[in-house]
C-alpha cells in the first residue's frame, strides 16, 4: 500500500463529522424505512380491501351458480316442468319436433299447460332474482349449438366454456362494455345422457361441457370504490414520502446540523490547540502510535519529526505575548499550508511541534520540512511588530521497516536529534540514525544536497 492510501484516511474517523454523517444515514435510513413500511402497509391494505371484494363477487356468483346448476338439475331430470300457461309463461316453439318432448299439455278441466326446460327456467329464476335482489344479477345456461338462438353465447362464454373443457373448473373477470362493468362467473355443465333427446349431436356423449352456467353481477360501485380507494391510498402515499422528506430536511437543518457544530466546538477544545489549531499532544502522541503500527504493518517508511522554534521566548519577553500568541497561531497556519492534507501535526509544548509524515522517507522529508520552515518564516515576517523573521530548528527520525523501534524509541530519537540542531546553532534540520540511541554525540555528514543541509546523527 502506498503513501496514497493515507489521502483516503479520515484523521477524525471518531470525530464529529463521522458521527454526524453516520447519524445524518441513521436519520434517513429510519425515515425512509419508517415511510416504505407504512406505504407497504397502505398498499397491503389496499390490495387486500380489493381481494376481499373481488372474493365477494366471486363467493356471490358461485353461489348463485350452483344454485341454478342444481335448479338445471333438477328440471332436466324430469324432462323439464310444466307450468300453467299465461302471457309470461307462453309455448316454448323451440320444442316443437322433438321426439317425446310435449310442448304443451291440456289438464282434464281444459286448463293449459306449457313446458320450461332448464335454459327457460334458467331465466325465470334470474328475473326474480334480479327483482328481489339489490343488486342487478343475471343467470343463463348457455352451450355452443343452443336450439334457442337466445342462449346463443357471447365471446366471454364461448371463452369461458373453451377453459372449461380444457381442465379448468371455473372461469370468472370482469368485463366492460357499454359503460357497465360486470363480474361474470361461468361453471361448468357437465355432459348427460338426456342432452342429447333436445341436440342430437350430443347423443352418446358422456364427457365433458354441454355448456355453462354463467352468472352476471352488476360490478359499477364496487369497482368505482375500488378505483376511489386507489386514489386515497396513492394520495397517503406521496403525503408519507413528502412528509418523511421535510422531516428529514428539518430534523438535519433545526437539529443535527446545530448538534455537529456543538460537537466539533466540544471535539476542538478536547482536541484542537486552541491557538495554534493543530492536534493537541495527546491526539499527536496517539496518532504516532498508530502510524508506527500502520508502517510496520505495510512496510513502508514513517517519518517524525520535532520541530522547535528559535529563540521563541524572547518574542514574548519583548515584544510581549499578545505577538507572541500571533506568531504561534500563524505558524500553525504555516505548518498546515506547508504539510501534505495527510500529514499530521500537534502541539507538543509551548513552542515545539511534533510532525508526522507517513510514507516519507529522508530526502522527501527534508523538502517537506524545509517547505513547513520557509512557510513559517514567510508567515512571521508579516506579523507587525516583529522586527526579525521566525526560524526554527526540527529533529527528524525516519521509521524503515523491517525496523522494530517503537513509537516511544522513534519519538525520543526525533527529540534527540532536535536538540542536537539547538546544539549545531539551531535554524537547521538533523536526521537521526539509528546511532542516537546510543549517542547522541557522533555525527555523520549525509545528503550534501539536501534543502535542509541536513546531518544524519
Amino acid at each position: 500500500m502506498g503513501v496514497d492510501t493515507h489521502v483516503k484516511q479520515n484523521w477524525d474517523e471518531g470525530g464529529p463529522s463521522r458521527q454526524h454523517e453516520r447519524l445524518r444515514t441513521l436519520a434517513i435510513v429510519a425515515t425512509l424505512t419508517f415511510a416504505l413500511a407504512m406505504s407497504a402497509t397502505l398498499v397491503v391494505f389496499q390490495l387486500r380491501s380489493e381481494n376481499a371484494i373481488k372474493d365477494g363477487l366471486l363467493s356471490q356468483a358461485r353461489a348463485h351458480a350452483q344454485e341454478l346448476n342444481a335448479v338445471r338439475t333438477y328440471v332436466q331430470g324430469f324432462s323439464g316442468i310444466y307450468v300453467p300457461a299465461s302471457a309470461e309463461t307462453s309455448v316454448n316453439p323451440h320444442l316443437a319436433g322433438i321426439p317425446d318432448v310435449l310442448p304443451t299439455i291440456y289438464a282434464p278441466n281444459g286448463k293449459q299447460y306449457v313446458l320450461q326446460n332448464a335454459p327457460v327456467v334458467a331465466r325465470s329464476v334470474s328475473s326474480i332474482l334480479a327483482r328481489d335482489s339489490n343488486q342487478s344479477v343475471r343467470m343463463a345456461l348457455s352451450s355452443l349449438s343452443p336450439i334457442n338462438s337466445g342462449n346463443t353465447p357471447d365471446a366471454f362464454t364461448k371463452d369461458a366454456i373453451a377453459q372449461l373443457n380444457s381442465g379448468r373448473h371455473e372461469v370468472y373477470g370482469f368485463t366492460d362494455g357499454g359503460g357497465l362493468h360486470e363480474f361474470r362467473y361461468a361453471l361448468g355443465i357437465p355432459m348427460a345422457e338426456k342432452c342429447g333427446r333436445c341436440h342430437p349431436s350430443w347423443v352418446g356423449q358422456a364427457a365433458g361441457n354441454a355448456g355453462a352456467t354463467v352468472v352476471r353481477l352488476d360490478a359499477t360501485k364496487p369497482l368505482t370504490y375500488i378505483a376511489t380507494s386507489r386514489l386515497w391510498t396513492g394520495a397517503a402515499v406521496v403525503v408519507l414520502l413528502v412528509s418523511s422528506a421535510l422531516i428529514l430536511r428539518l430534523l438535519g437543518t433545526k437539529v443535527l446540523t446545530p448538534m455537529l457544530a456543538a460537537q466539533q466546538q466540544l471535539y476542538n477544545l478536547a482536541n484542537k490547540d486552541s491557538l495554534t489549531g493543530r492536534d493537541v499532544r495527546r491526539v499527536g502522541v496517539d496518532a504516532l502510535t498508530d502510524e508506527v503500527a500502520r508502517a510496520s504493518r505495510e512496510e513502508q517508511c514513517l517519518t517524525c519529526c520535532m520541530l522547535d522554534l528559535d529563540d521563541f521566548k524572547s518574542v514574548n519577553d519583548e515584544l510581549g505575548h499578545a505577538i507572541g500568541d500571533r506568531v504561534l497561531a500563524d505558524v500553525g497556519e504555516a505548518i498546515r499550508s506547508g504539510l501534505r492534507p495527510y500529514d499530521r501535526a500537534a502541539r507538543v509544548g509551548g513552542e515545539e511541534f511534533l510532525l508526522l509524515l507517513p510514507g516519507v522517507c529522508a530526502r522527501e522529508a527534508d523538502e517537506i520540512i524545509e517547505r513547513v520552515r520557509s512557510e513559517m518564516a514567510l508567515a512571521s515576517s508579516a506579523v507587525e511588530g516583529l522586527d526579525r523573521p521566525i526560524t526554527c530548528s526540527a529533529g527528524i527520525a525516519v521509521f524503515d521497516p523491517p525496523s522494530t523501534e517503537t513509537a516511544h524509541e522513534l519519538f525520543v530519537r526525533a527529540d534527540h536529534a532536535l536538540l542536537a540542531a539547538k546544539g549545531a546553532g539551531k535554524n537547521r534540520g538533523l536526521v537521526s540514525g539509528d546511532a542516537l540511541l546510543r549517542s547522541a554525540s557522533v555525527l555523520r555528514p549525509t545528503c550534501p544536497a539536501s534543502n535542509l543541509d541536513a546531518d544524519i546523527l
